[in-house]
């Protein structure tokens, strides 16, 4: 067996060579040919780790999804089934192998950088729990990685992430350790592979956590949030907005900036007046964000002029307190004519739209032709995002007159708020 010194005086000059890394590829089945060359129960991990450093990142992820494939195939036949085993089991052994070589500070920055990134590969094909904990005391020994010469490592590494996310394998802790013992060079791709995942919405709860482990001068975090909360359903969120919404008073313009985006898909009613101070942010585009943000929540239009926007709010509240509550368990049991005179001054209330459509929503169900159509008008009048997907179903009703109003509705949903994509609240009917 190999020492660690003899691997390192073995792999230093291969991967020092002329077009190792950066040359063209082998014939896919050459590095499968030069390991099948090495009888498998012979073989071992520092032996398979230097043929796998002197080959393309792109041969070694061939070779393990053809030694995946072929595992599966040699189920039918046991004999062949044990050797691919064996080698998978050599193979898993490497990423040990190469954290001993990683923490030796002779190696060249380029040697260094590759042996991380084949590590990662390994263990991202593993998909399991503990291949992410194995990730975690690779990438805490990659020290040596320099940031303009890291090579493939971090794209490798951020796949890894986005593929751990997608498939939940790691607790949080696990994360934010992987995250707080990775060099500066790494740290962008771990959160670039957690936003990537395949469910936005936990990739935003995950990032929202990592938040306080994120060096205070790198607000990169509130961005990965903000793009992971592009890629699922606007709706209130309150465990994400009230951590995001603390960094509305950041001193750094683009932390604010980020957190208003954020709060524009998230955000709730409590989140509207700590926006509107938002409104005299001395940088424009903190200014376009908060404003966007409280279009989004509110439904209004007003200008981003925060003078207007806190008489609005203070004015929504007053008739809450005085007489909405009461308007709302009026309106069920009034005539039509009083159900109309209460729609038309409830529907400028916008700050309590989740409250008012719910009571108009009721209005839908089991109610005549004019019923719906009136529900509808105020609903699109209202704007309230958790009444969108009901309002949308409703454009295929039967009755031509409840059809034109559900069309109108939503057309008042897209002059206000652009392509709106509601969360489900409310239910289609």
């Amino acid at each position: 067996m190999r020492t660690l010194a003899t691997l390192i005086l073995t792999v230093t000059p291969v991967l020092a060579a002329p077009g190792t890394q950066g040359g063209p590829a082998s014939p896919p089945d050459e590095l499968a040919a030069r390991i099948a060359r090495v009888a498998p129960d012979e073989l071992t991990a520092e032996d398979l780790a230097v043929i796998l450093l002197d080959a393309s990142l792109e041969e070694v992820t061939r070779w393990l999804e053809g030694l995946d494939h072929g595992r599966a195939r040699a189920r039918r036949s046991p004999g062949q089934g044990a050797e691919i085993a064996r080698v998978r089991r050599r193979a898993e052994e490497v990423p040990g192998v190469l954290q001993g070589l990683l923490s030796e500070p002779t190696i060249p920055s380029e040697a260094h950088a590759h042996a991380l990134a084949l590590g990662v590969e390994i263990l991202r094909s593993r998909r399991s729990p503990g291949a992410f904990r194995e990730l975690a005391g690779l990438v805490a020994m990659a020290t040596g990685i320099a940031p303009g010469r890291a090579g493939e490592a971090p794209e490798r590494l951020k796949r890894s992430i986005a593929d751990a996310t997608s498939l939940r394998l790691y607790r949080f802790p696990d994360l934010e350790g992987l995250y707080r013992q990775a060099p500066d060079p790494l740290r962008r791709p771990i959160i670039d592979g957690v936003a990537a995942g395949a469910d936005p919405d936990f990739s935003a709860g995950t990032l929202t956590r990592l938040l306080g482990s994120v060096p205070p001068s790198d607000p990169s975090v509130l961005n990965r949030i903000h793009l992971a909360l592009q890629r699922g359903p606007t709706g209130p969120a309150p465990e994400i907005a009230d951590r995001v919404a603390a960094y509305l008073d950041d001193p750094r313009p683009f932390a604010r900036h980020e957190a208003a985006a954020c709060l524009a898909r998230i955000g709730e009613r409590a989140h509207v007046r700590p926006l509107i101070q938002r409104l005299r942010d001395a940088d424009a585009t903190v200014v376009n964000a908060a404003h966007t943000a409280l279009r989004r929540l509110t439904g209004m239009t007003l200008p981003p002029d925060a003078r207007r926007w806190n008489q609005w709010f203070d004015d929504q509240l007053a008739w809450w307190d005085a007489e909405g509550q009461a308007q709302l368990d009026d309106l069920v049991f009034a005539p039509r004519s009083g159900q109309l005179d209460i729609l038309r001054d409830i529907c400028t209330k916008r700050l309590f739209h989740a409250e008012i459509a719910v009571r108009v929503e009721d209005l839908l169900h089991g109610g005549d032709g004019p019923t719906l159509c009136l529900a509808l008008s105020a609903l699109g009048t209202l704007r309230s995002p958790s009444a969108l997907l009901l309002v949308r179903s409703y454009v295929g009703h039967p009755d031509p007159a409840v059809h034109k109003a559900a069309l109108a509705a939503l057309r008042s949903y897209q002059q206000a708020q652009g392509c709106l994509r509601p969360h489900p609240a409310g239910k289609p009917r």
